[in-house]
């Protein structure tokens, strides 16, 4: 639920790396951060700049897309073709992450009465 999700995002680029730091890509041409990044804010402002999330499971996740994968870093391309965005996912998730903690918070205050 970071606030930064709810900013605003221009995508100013094409593609973007979020790499695991044990199993690192380069892609020459690609910005990449990796996943030690302990800044938040930056990480989510990072995956929003571009059109295309590539690498981690998390980055994809944050950046909702349907990941589509490859076992070849070179054919990262058509992997890319095949990749369905689903910008409405983010709302759908802070959504049911809103009624769960109305949940928790109504079973919280019915074993404390």
């Amino acid at each position: 639920m970071h606030a930064e999700f709810d900013c605003a995002a221009e995508v100013t680029t094409d593609v973007v790396c979020y790499s695991h730091a044990r199993h690192p890509l380069v892609i020459d041409g690609v910005d990449t951060m990796t996943d030690t990044a302990r800044d938040a804010a930056a990480v989510i402002r990072f995956l929003a700049s571009a059109e295309t999330v590539t690498n981690t499971c998390h980055g994809m996740y944050w950046a909702t897309d349907i990941p589509s994968r490859c076992r070849r870093s070179e054919d990262w391309q058509a992997a890319r073709r095949r990749t369905v965005a689903c910008p409405e996912a983010l709302a759908e998730c802070r959504a049911a992450n809103r009624a769960f903690a109305v949940k928790v918070q109504d079973r919280v205050v019915r074993l404390l009465s």
